[in-house]
């Protein structure tokens, strides 16, 4: 018959005595490019189709295009969306360097003295704001 065994218990790690002890890394947020804009440019235009602010493609019944300028929008994960005050644009169109079109089905639907800005995803710290106060087109 075999003898009962008593468990071991583990031996305790080594203590390194040389080291000084290291600090926890606290993680920071990563940086964020803003661009260097140059504003917004509102123009009418002949699309069939824009947007009404909450997202949805509709037919046009009198569209604006929104020109977001900027000398360069940063490539990042999440598109960017335009939004004046509570709207928000979603659908855009690269239409040269730097400027961003986003077009309005319906140009009566902006709310005149809204801020207008840029940003992608929830992520305030990537809001580019191109006017302080929408003037009327």
């Amino acid at each position: 018959m075999p003898e009962p065994t008593t468990p071991r218990s583990a031996a305790p790690p080594p203590v390194d005595v040389g080291s000084p002890p290291v600090a926890p890394i606290e993680p920071r947020p990563p940086a964020v490019r803003r661009p260097a804009t140059q504003g917004l440019r509102l123009a009418s235009t002949t699309a069939a189709e824009g947007e009404d602010g909450t997202g949805h493609v509709v037919p046009a019944t009198r569209p604006y295009s929104l020109d977001a300028i900027a000398n360069a929008w940063p490539a990042r994960a999440l598109d960017p969306v335009l939004y004046v005050g509570t709207l928000h644009f979603h659908h855009y169109t690269f239409v040269s360097p730097g400027v961003m079109r986003f077009v309005v089905a319906d140009v009566s639907t902006l709310p005149v003295g809204a801020e207008v800005y840029v940003q992608y995803g929830t992520d305030d710290r990537s809001r580019v704001v191109l006017e302080r106060s929408l003037r009327a087109p």
